[in-house]
């Protein structure tokens, strides 16, 4: 694996299917967190709302 610090200005961009994560700041961060194609989010939105993971399989999306 790569570890990138990033700073201000900085983006990353991790090609689909790519194993990823990022640390918590040590202070406060704002990130944009993009989903292309679309469809990823309602997933996560729903698996806060539950509590916990749904089936992937009612949103269109693949989780590798």
């Amino acid at each position: 694996g790569v570890d990138a610090a990033l700073g201000p200005g900085a983006f990353a961009s991790v090609s689909p299917g790519t194993v990823h994560s990022s640390a918590p700041p040590n202070g406060p961060v704002r990130l944009v967190n993009v989903f292309a194609p679309g469809g990823l989010e309602r997933y996560l939105r729903e698996t806060v709302r539950l509590g916990e993971r749904p089936d992937p399989a009612g949103f269109d999306i693949e989780l590798a």
